[in-house]
C-alpha cells in the first residue's frame, strides 16, 4: 500500500470577523480537500504539551508521528545537518533570519521576502562585520542561512524562532543571561549595520519591511550523522532544511525539493519528488510551508487565494497520483495553525483528513476547522493519529530511541537555563 502525508504550515485558522465569522478554509474554495474528508475521515489532534517550549522543530516531530522530547536536538544543528555545513564539535550552530522591527517589536520574520539578490547583498556586507566578533554567516542550500560561532562550547543560550516572537517587545524575547552576550552582540553589530544599508534604503522606499536585524534562533552543537538515516521505504520531501533534518534525524530518507519564489514551482518540484519516492518506498511524508508567510504576512485574500491554489495543485496531483494505485492512504494534516487577524501562531488543536481505499466516509464533511472539531475522530496525539493512518505505529529508528531512553543526553538549552 503507498501511503503519503502531506503536512502543510498555517493550513488552518480562527473565524475572522472580516469573513462574517469563519476562517479562511471555510471560505476558500477546496474540491480536492472537500473529497479527501467527504470520502474519508476528518478530525483534530492536538499539539503536544511541548508547545510551550516554542521550538519550532518540535512542529515537524509531531508531524512525523512521535512526540517530541525536550533533549531532541535544536533546530539549528539539526536544519545544519541537512545543509551539510562544514562545523567543528565545538561550534554552535543557529538558524539566522533578517526579520523587521516596528516599535522595538519583531513585525515580520522574513523582512517582507528578500528576494535572493537582496539576501546575497546584506549576507556579503555583514560577514565581514562578525568576523571580529567570532560569528560566521554561512548559507545553506537553498535560501536558509545560519550563523555559527565558533568554538563557543556546548551550551547555547535559549532562542526563539522568530515565528514564535512575532509581536512581541524585543527586551522579552531576546537571549537573556550570561551565555547570551556573544549572541547579542551579534545582533546589536547586525542592527547597526543594517540600519542604513542600501537595500533596507530602497525596500524602504518601496513602500517594503526592511532587513532591521539578524535573528539567530534553535542554537547548539553540531550532531554527528544521523544513524537513523538508514535505507528504508520512508523518505520525506521537502525544501525547508529543518523539516529534512527533523526527518533524517528520525531515520526517513531526505529528499530535497528545489524551493521556488512562485508557490507553484515549488509543489511542482515536490511532485516530482514523490514521484520518484513512490517508485523506491510505500511511505511518503510531504512539506509544504507556503501558506505560512502568506498567513503571517498577506492579507485574507492573500490566505484564501493561497489555499485554492495548495488546493489545485498540490493536493489534486497528489490524489490523481495515489489514485493509480490499487491499495492507497493519504493524510493532510495542518502542522501548525495561525490567528491571521493578529499574525500570530496558535496552540489550537490542528485538522486533518484522511482518505484511501480502505478508509470509508462517516458523515460526509466537507474538510474546515468546525468540521474537523465535529468529529467523532479526536486523536489524543500525533502518535495515534499515525497509528491509526499507517496501521501500526510510526517508525522509531535508533537514534530516537537512545534520545529517549538515554539519561546522558545534555540539551544545550537545558545547560543554559541552568
Amino acid at each position: 500500500m503507498k501511503r503519503v502525508i502531506l503536512l502543510v504550515d498555517g493550513l488552518n485558522d480562527l473565524p475572522q470577523a472580516a469573513l462574517q465569522g469563519r476562517t479562511p478554509l471555510e471560505v476558500a474554495c477546496t474540491p480536492a480537500l472537500d473529497r479527501i474528508a467527504q470520502h474519508g475521515r476528518v478530525g483534530v489532534v492536538a499539539h503536544p504539551p511541548v508547545w510551550s517550549d516554542a521550538r519550532f522543530e518540535f512542529l515537524y516531530v509531531n508531524g512525523l508521528g512521535l512526540p517530541p522530547q525536550r533533549r531532541f536536538p535544536p533546530a539549528g544543528p539539526l536544519a545544519a545537518q541537512c545543509s551539510r555545513l562544514d562545523v567543528s564539535p565545538n561550534d554552535q550552530v543557529y538558524c539566522a533570519s533578517f526579520v523587521s522591527i516596528w516599535e522595538d517589536e519583531l513585525a515580520d520574520p522574513d523582512a517582507g521576502g528578500l528576494s535572493p539578490r537582496e539576501r546575497g547583498l546584506l549576507l556579503n556586507d555583514l560577514r565581514s562585520e562578525l568576523t571580529d566578533l567570532g560569528a560566521r554567516l554561512v548559507p545553506g542550500i537553498d535560501d536558509e542561512l545560519f550563523l555559527v560561532l565558533d568554538d563557543a562550547g556546548p551550551h547555547a543560550p535559549p532562542t526563539l524562532s522568530p515565528h514564535f516572537a512575532l509581536g512581541e517587545s524585543l527586551i522579552n524575547v531576546v537571549p537573556q543571561g550570561p551565555a547570551s552576550k556573544q549572541l547579542l552582540d551579534v545582533m546589536d553589530c547586525s542592527m547597526r549595520f543594517l540600519a542604513d544599508h542600501d537595500v533596507n534604503r530602497v525596500r524602504s522606499d518601496l513602500g517594503e519591511n526592511p532587513a532591521h536585524l539578524l535573528w539567530p534562533w534553535g542554537g547548539g552543537v553540531p550532531i554527528a550523522e544521523a544513524d537513523g538515516a538508514e535505507e528504508n521505504d520512508r523518505a520525506v520531501i521537502g525544501s525547508n532544511a529543518l523539516f529534512l533534518g527533523v526527518g533524517q534525524y528520525l531515520g526517513w530518507r531526505a529528499m530535497r525539493a528545489e524551493r521556488a519564489s512562485d508557490p507553484q514551482v515549488s509543489w511542482k518540484a515536490l511532485l516530482a519528488k514523490l514521484d520518484l519516492a513512490l517508485l523506491q518506498g510505500d511511505v511518503a511524508a510531504v512539506h509544504s510551508p507556503e501558506l505560512l508567510r502568506v498567513a503571517v504576512m498577506g492579507t485574507l485574500e492573500d490566505r484564501v487565494a493561497s489555499l485554492e491554489s495548495l488546493d489545485l495543485h498540490l493536493v489534486q496531483p497528489i490524489l490523481e497520483r495515489l489514485e493509480k494505485h490499487v491499495d492507497h492512504r493519504l493524510l493532510v494534516l495542518s502542522t501548525v495553525g495561525v490567528q491571521s487577524e493578529q499574525r500570530l501562531l496558535i496552540p489550537e488543536a490542528v485538522p486533518f483528513a484522511a482518505t484511501g481505499t480502505d478508509l470509508e466516509g462517516v458523515r460526509g464533511y466537507p474538510f474546515h476547522e468546525s468540521a474537523a472539531r465535529s468529529s467523532d475522530l479526536k486523536p489524543k496525539d500525533a502518535a495515534e493519529l499515525f497509528e491509526f493512518f499507517l496501521g501500526h505505529k510510526a517508525p522509531v529508528f535508533e537514534t530516537y530511541r537512545r534520545l529517549t531512553q538515554s539519561e546522558d543526553w545534555r540539551s544545550s538549552e537545558a545547560e543554559a537555563e541552568g
